[in-house]
This record gives C-alpha cells, structure tokens and sequence, in this order.
C-alpha cells in the first residue's frame, strides 16, 4: 500500500555524506542503543563475526549509468513479467552481452527518481542490484537483477495444498525459514547502517533468485524508502496492512519498523497466517494498534517449530517501547544463526 500524505523528503545531496559514515559495527543502527548494552545481548562468539559482517556494509564505488537513450538501443524486451500501481517489468537482454535483466518501467509522473537515489550505490547480495537506468520520452527504465523462482508471496501460495475441500498450508523446515529470515535481515543490517528504512518489507518484495537450493532471496522495492536520522521519528504512515507495524499505524516510528515487518513475515511464513485478522485496510489499523493483545501469536500455531523459534519471533513483534532488537542484535540471535547462517552450517566458528 503507498504511503498516505506527503512523502518523506529524500535529500539527494545528503547521500554521498551518509553513504560514506563510518560508522563502528557497535551503533550500525538502533536509535540510542548504548555499545555496553549491545555486547551484552550478543551470543558468544557474535561479536568476532560482526568484524567480518562490516566487511559487507560497502557501498559500489563505480555508481550504475544514466542514459539517455531508448531502451531499445542497448536491450531486447522479450517478455513481460508483472505490473503493479506504479511500475511494469519486464524481462530484457543485453544486446551485446546476451546478459538477461529485469527492466523496472516508470512514467515520470512516478518520482522514480526517489528510488533511484535509493538503489544506484547499493551493493549487497541481497539486495536487487541495479546495473543501469535509461531515460527516454517521458519512461525511466531501471536495469535490475533477474529473479527467475517468483515472490515470497507466490512461493507460500505454492505451500497451500487442498484436502477435503479445505485448504491446508504445509510450513516449511525450520532451515528453510531461518535461511530466509537471515537473508533478509542481512540485507536490512545493511540498510540501516546506511541509514535507510525501507518501509515496505513484505512477501511481494522479496524476490528469489532461482529454485536452487538453499534458496537466494533479495529485498526489491524501494519505492517509500527513506534517509532518515538517528533520534528522529519518521511520522508518515506507509507500507502494507499484514507487514506495517503498530507505531507505524500511528505515525510515529524508527527504523525498527523494519524489524516487526520481519517478524511478520516469519510468522506467515511458519504458520500461513497474518498476525491480525482484517478484511479492510481500515480493520487492519484498528487491530494494528491494539499491538500484542490481538495477535494471533500462540505455541500451537508455532507447533512445528522449536520454542527458540517462537522465542525469536516475539522478540522481532516486541513493542518498540519495549526493546524491540535492532537488526544487528536480532540476526545474531541462537536459533537464526543455527539454522539460517551459511557460515555457521558450514561450521566456522566465528560468524553470526
């Protein structure tokens, strides 16, 4: 759902300054998180790994081109491949590399150009990357990464199998949702460290890359992203009923509204289920802002899964005046780091 109102102002200018921040891997993100207090929360062990989790915050030095010319004269649209309210994409090659991308079509009505300055300096493997943008009549074309196994979205429906007549969802391994979530919160460790909030994390943004295995997702859509500062709340009041957390529905967040989206998204990845139970976007609101006490977060639901599992779930849903974990407290968490970490299943013994 777009943001109500007016949008957060992105200062274009401002970016190169936060971009270059060196920030020490103590305060990557959390408004007012004491260093004392972060070491604390931390396994052991997870203070190593966060030295070597630095070493993926860069950003490119060699920004992706803006061109001036038709998307025709560098690539082949071969096939479309979605449309939403804003955009259309489409499935492109490269005329002289045969390279396939996903070409993301923007009128200039949209200010695409709030992406853009999002997106163009982003490096990380789970995060779409962008490789160019052309500008021709009118059109703003962002040359992305193909991702060919779909959305989460569309991945979880594939997990719905009828018996009976009644529709059963059948969960995924503990590995598989824990390699998901780390993923993800991989990506937004690296966002906040930027400072960005995305704002609108959810399964239809979450792109895989193929059907290997494991699975590669990749954090898409940066369309109500926003810079913001540290110790100063955001106020407008976007993103999507299912995902936007309680403080966002009353305007007044950090960018730990992030993290409740994850949380979000793992329980309807583990149970099938929205947190709240609505049929509107209005009902939503109503139910989103009575927090905790009408969810629908019980052990039962959580059967399948390991009470560290459910443990590491709430903790993500925590109200933010409740010490709500930044991303960097939450992907060193026990259980993720066990069962979703690459590094760790592969038995180092000095990563998240």
């Amino acid at each position: 759902m777009p943001g109500e109102g007016k949008n957060d102002k992105v200062d274009h200018a401002a970016l190169d300054v936060l971009f270059d921040d060196d920030t020490s891997v103590h305060s990557i993100e959390g408004p007012g998180t004491p260093q004392s207090s972060l070491s604390q929360k931390m396994q052991p062990g997870v203070h190593q790994s966060l030295l070597a989790l630095k070493s993926h915050l860069s950003v490119k030095e060699d920004m992706p081109k803006v061109v001036h010319v038709p998307l025709e004269d560098h690539y082949t649209r071969t096939s479309d491949l979605g449309s939403g309210r804003f955009a259309q994409v489409a499935c492109v090659i490269h005329k002289d590399s045969k390279r396939k991308y996903a070409a993301k079509i923007m009128g200039k009505d949209h200010d695409g150009d709030v992406e853009l300055a999002m997106i163009r300096r982003l490096d990380h493997q789970h995060i779409l990357r962008l490789h160019e943008t052309c500008l021709d009549s009118g059109q703003m074309y962002l040359i992305l990464d193909l991702c060919t196994g779909g959305d989460l979205f569309q991945w979880m429906q594939e997990r719905e199998e009828s018996y009976f007549g009644q529709s059963i969802y059948m969960p995924p391994s503990a590995q598989v949702l824990a390699q998901c979530i780390w993923q993800l919160l991989s990506a937004v460790v690296y966002l906040h460290h930027h400072k960005i909030a995305h704002r609108d994390i959810k399964p239809d943004n979450l792109l895989l890359q193929s059907n290997g295995n494991p699975l590669v997702w990749k954090l898409s859509d940066f369309n109500l992203a926003t810079i913001y500062q540290r110790g100063k709340l955001m106020s407008l009041r976007c993103g999507s009923p299912g995902y936007m957390a309680p403080e966002v529905v009353c305007n007044s967040y950090s960018c730990l509204c992030d993290i409740w989206s994850v949380g979000a998204i793992c329980h309807k990845m583990a149970t099938g289920e929205y947190l709240y139970t609505f049929t509107s976007v209005e009902e939503y609101y109503e139910q989103a802002k009575g927090g905790a006490s009408t969810m629908k977060l019980s052990e039962q639901k959580w059967s399948n899964f390991s009470p560290k599992a459910l443990s590491f779930v709430k903790e993500l849903l925590r109200p933010e005046s409740e010490a709500r974990p930044t991303a960097l407290q939450a992907i060193g968490n026990e259980w993720l780091r066990k069962n979703g970490d690459p590094s760790a299943s592969a038995g180092c013994c000095t990563v998240l």
